[in-house]
This record gives structure tokens, sequence and C-alpha cells, in this order.
């Protein structure tokens, strides 16, 4: 398969669209369009960012291997809990979107939690200070 076969059957697979992709890679509907099915070649600065939207290997996508291979999170760390295994493969599963959309709430609910403990924080200094007690 070519490079441009392989991104078409891609899309197909993940039922994406186009135009989602052209989007993220920052080029028009139409050049997407030609790179793919008038089998035009694709400027290789496109290449790791069309990897990262379906989270592909772009040695996969750069090769001859037909066998698509995927990025994970792979940990080290022998004796992981259920919780951990469960959404480090649920993780591996998603594609570049679902993960960049899963990484933004996981920043958001730790910043989040840090202002709840300065918020805290605040509140057991006071509580301190005057013996007064507040809860949070």
């Amino acid at each position: 398969m070519t490079i441009n076969e392989k991104i078409s059957s891609l899309l197909e697979k993940k039922n994406y669209k186009q135009k989602e992709l052209s989007t993220h890679i920052g080029v028009s509907t139409s050049t997407l369009n030609n790179w793919l099915k008038l089998g035009r070649s694709i400027p290789s600065e496109y290449i790791i960012p069309i990897c990262e939207f379906f989270g592909a290997e772009p040695s996969w996508l750069l090769s001859n291997n037909d066998k698509i291979s995927f990025y994970k999170i792979v940990d080290k760390k022998e004796n992981k809990s259920e919780l951990e295994t469960l959404l480090l493969n649920n993780f591996n599963e998603m594609n570049y979107e679902e993960k960049r959309k899963l990484l933004s709430m996981s920043f958001k609910l730790l910043e989040e939690e840090e202002e709840v403990k300065e918020s805290n924080a605040y509140i057991y200094e006071k509580k301190n200070e005057s013996d007064i007690t507040f809860k949070a």
C-alpha cells in the first residue's frame, strides 16, 4: 500500500471525514483530496501531524508494512491496579482527538483539585488564627 492508500484506508476504517483530517493538519480539503484520490505526493512536514491525528506510528505510514501500529502508553510499573490497567488500555484504544480531549479534561480536573486544596488551606489557616470553624 502507498502512503496515500494507507491514509484513505484508515480514514474509512475509523469513519473519519477528510475535512476532519484536513482541519487537523492545516490544509484545505481539496488539497487532501488531491493527495489521496489523485495520488499526489504528500509533503514530508505533514507526515507527523497525519500520524498524530490517527495515533499511528510514523514508521508504519512510511514503511512497506501494511500492519498498522498505533501509539501506546507503556507503563513499566509492575504492580498496576486493575483501574490503572483499565485506564491505560482504554487510552491506547482511543484515536488522537479522543486522547487530546481526555488529557485536556484531566488537566482541568487537576487544576480544580489544586484550587480546592488552596481554598482548604486558606480556610484551615483562618480556623487556626481565630478558632472559627469554616466548612469547605
